[in-house]
């Protein structure tokens, strides 16, 4: 398994805070069968400003110590960038990064407010030929009453990313379900940011998420898809198989989990 989406990029936002920390965390992974990660430290200019430099000077740092303790574990580079105007620019320039330098690009929106202006950045993006991933969408306030919004960034080819922590969460679980049923998730990931808060042991995720979904499904976004944003290969949106929305996020459904696979 490989995670697109995590903190471990020590002293620069809300992640791991400092390079034992970090060291520590890269355990936890490699103890529940993780080979690898993408850092993904913020760019987000109301926070935190992880510049593509910052970070790759960071993630050698890490690999060295990992060389040292004799601990196997593969680092990619990027960020989880907030997206505003500015964005296409900053990657372009090389002040933020893609992930491992692919086609694709991690997107936080806005927790609260509909971001009008998303679809006009992500078609700008698809022009340059990079393709969106939108992390973690069941955290976004406003999906709860607007799943069709998703849909659309889905059927323009973005792709989406949920957070496994979510399929555990009193509040979440409803949605992250609801998206998993839906067909409309491409990955998950850890979005791990310390050793104790947040950290990366999804085990339990992990099994629920396997019950759920089944071992071809689970492969798939936890291992076949992220490999291919590593190694820079195409992933379709699979429009196509998403579930009719035309009912209400969290209604009960008559059908069984492993029936929406087929």
């Amino acid at each position: 398994m490989y995670d697109i989406h995590c903190h471990l990029i020590y002293g620069e936002d809300d992640g791991s805070r400092s390079i034992e920390e970090s060291i520590e965390m890269i355990k936890i992974y490699k103890s529940i069968g993780y080979e690898g990660s993408i850092l993904t430290s913020h760019y987000d200019e109301s926070r935190y400003l992880v510049t593509s430099e910052k970070t790759i000077e960071k993630m050698n740092l890490i690999k060295e110590r990992l060389n040292e303790e004799k601990i196997e574990f593969e680092l990619f580079p990027g960020n989880e960038i907030q997206i505003n105007e500015n964005t296409i620019d900053l990657i372009k320039n090389n002040k933020i990064l893609r992930l491992n330098n692919s086609r694709y690009v991690l997107c936080e929106l806005p927790f609260l407010t509909r971001p009008l202006y998303a679809e006009e950045i992500f078609y700008r993006m698809q022009l340059e030929g990079w393709i969106p991933i939108i992390a973690h969408p069941e955290r976004y306030k406003y999906i709860e009453s607007d799943m069709g919004l998703f849909n659309n960034f889905i059927k323009s080819g973005c792709l989406l990313q949920l957070n496994l922590s979510s399929l555990t969460s009193k509040s979440l679980a409803p949605i992250a379900k609801e998206l998993l049923e839906r067909n409309m998730i491409h990955f998950v990931a850890t979005d791990s940011h310390q050793s104790k808060w947040r950290n990366p042991n999804v085990k339990d995720e992990l099994d629920k998420l396997k019950a759920l979904l089944g071992e071809e499904k689970f492969l798939q976004l936890t291992t076949t898809n992220p490999e291919k944003v590593i190694k820079d290969q195409f992933i379709s949106s699979a429009y196509d198989k998403v579930i009719d929305l035309s009912d209400k996020v969290g209604k009960k459904k008559k059908k069984r989990w492993f029936e929406f696979w087929r």
